[in-house]
């Protein structure tokens, strides 16, 4: 019977070339997209997962109203994270990261050699000490407790270790960042997962965003992501319920309209990658 069937439908498309052909290309391009749009569901739903603490970590969001419409930021000032850390016992830590872009990194090998090893980095981060009690990137070279220390570190990726020192060891090496900045590298951790949110081939103190024009204490301005770790579920609520009333005291801009509040990371990323 079964064989019965397959000639009668080989025989119908052969009959019926154009109308078949019109049928299966559709269906091969419907599973293709249905395909395609679950692994990029997949792909949103495991971003960031591989941290220890992804279920406690939340990010500080603000919606500003405009005459055009409603803007939504995952970017703040950076006296946000402070001010919210003392006025919240919720708050076990927090972190505030600002990006770096186009930076040089430069390398002497010895104090004889003329032509230093430098390179152009797209990406760098700059963040607070507490960054390693938040997140969770592999440390392969170095001491993850000391190496986000002080206002001198440098943290390379795996790949920027290697195209600036090759197969050296990096630790207590020092590089120059931007011509200005002498940093020594304090450890090398796994180059950035694919399923991060955040990208990034180093890592320098917070404070070298004041050099670069940010005011780090200032409430307004979109210039800085800030990340918490909380106690439990039960913190975010407890937080955004007084949190907008809490920061209306500060200085604002008053001609602005913002609401604010925390939000885990899964949930920040979701609607951006849908947006």
């Amino acid at each position: 019977m079964l064989i019965y069937n397959l000639k009668i439908a080989l025989r119908n498309l052969i009959r019926h070339k154009g109308f078949s052909t019109l049928n299966i290309l559709g269906l091969s391009l419907g599973m293709t997209c249905s395909l395609i749009m679950l692994l990029m569901v997949y792909d949103v739903y495991r971003t960031d997962t591989f941290h220890e603490h992804y279920d406690e970590l939340y990010i500080f969001q603000q919606d500003v109203v405009l005459g055009s419409g409603t803007y939504q930021t995952d970017r703040c000032g950076g006296a946000i994270g402070p001010f919210l850390k003392e006025n919240y016992p919720q708050i076990k830590e927090f972190v505030r990261l600002g990006y770096t872009r186009n930076l040089l990194l430069a390398h002497f090998k010895d104090s004889t050699d003329a032509r230093p090893i430098s390179l152009v980095e797209n990406q760098g981060v700059a963040v607070d000490s507490s960054f390693t009690k938040l997140f969770s990137f592999p440390m392969l070279q170095g001491n993850p407790e000391y190496a986000y220390n002080g206002h001198h570190f440098i943290v390379l990726t795996e790949s920027l270790s290697k195209k600036l020192f090759q197969e050296e060891n990096p630790i207590g090496k020092r590089i120059i960042l931007n011509e200005e900045f002498h940093l020594e590298v304090t450890g090398v951790i796994e180059d950035v997962p694919k399923n991060s949110s955040m990208e990034f081939s180093y890592i320098v103190p917070f404070r070298i965003m004041s050099a670069f024009g940010y005011p780090l204490d200032g409430f307004g301005g979109t210039n800085f992501f800030t990340y918490f770790l909380l106690e439990d579920k039960e913190s975010q609520k407890q937080i955004n319920v007084s949190v907008n009333e809490l920061l209306d005291g500060q200085h604002y801009d008053e001609q602005l309209e913002l609401n604010r509040y925390i939000s885990h990371i899964k949930e920040a990323f979701l609607f951006l990658s849908l947006i």
